[in-house]
């Protein structure tokens, strides 16, 4: 029937082998994201779905900070199940790609992924609007729910020949 295999190796005193959560909000997870990162800090973190891409989404916390959530496949059918202004809790693992802090190891299922109770509530937040600022600014606000006006610059008319 079953083989069981041994690992084998060194354990990692420093790395959290832990499947208990440190409760965080996102604000607080970003301001300790070397050290959570470092130790492999299993994280529930709570937040308002603001944005879908793919079935990776971005989650903002009360304090408006937010923090992109990789699910790759486990996340398929999420979008079906989790709208875009819906309060969620979710568990992970934090980590670093390509220059933007997410959240990713996440497995879904009803322990590590769910609505979260009425009282951790987070509303939608409010856009940011970005008509003015600069490029390094707009970069500051990666993530977070924004609105910008497209200005039409200059049209080019183009002639049917007969």
């Amino acid at each position: 029937t079953g083989t069981k295999l041994r690992a084998q190796g060194e354990i990692d005193e420093h790395y959290d082998y832990s499947k208990t959560p440190t409760k965080l909000t996102i604000t607080e997870a970003i301001s300790q994201i070397d050290t959570l990162m470092s130790r492999g800090t299993y994280v529930e973190l709570t937040g308002v779905i603001t944005r879908y891409i793919g079935s990776n989404f971005y989650l903002q916390d009360k304090s408006g900070t937010p923090l992109y959530i990789y699910m790759g496949i486990n996340g398929n059918s999420i979008s079906d199940i989790y709208n875009v202004g819906d309060t969620i809790k979710i568990r992970g693992r934090l980590c670093e790609y390509g220059g933007q802090y997410q959240m990713s190891d996440v497995i879904y299922k009803a322990s590590t992924f769910g609505y979260a109770d009425e009282a951790d509530k987070v509303d939608m937040p409010d856009p940011i609007d970005i008509n003015d600022m600069s490029f390094s600014e707009i970069k500051q606000n990666l993530g977070k729910l924004v609105t910008y006006n497209i200005t039409e610059i200059g049209r080019a008319s183009c002639r049917e020949r007969v």
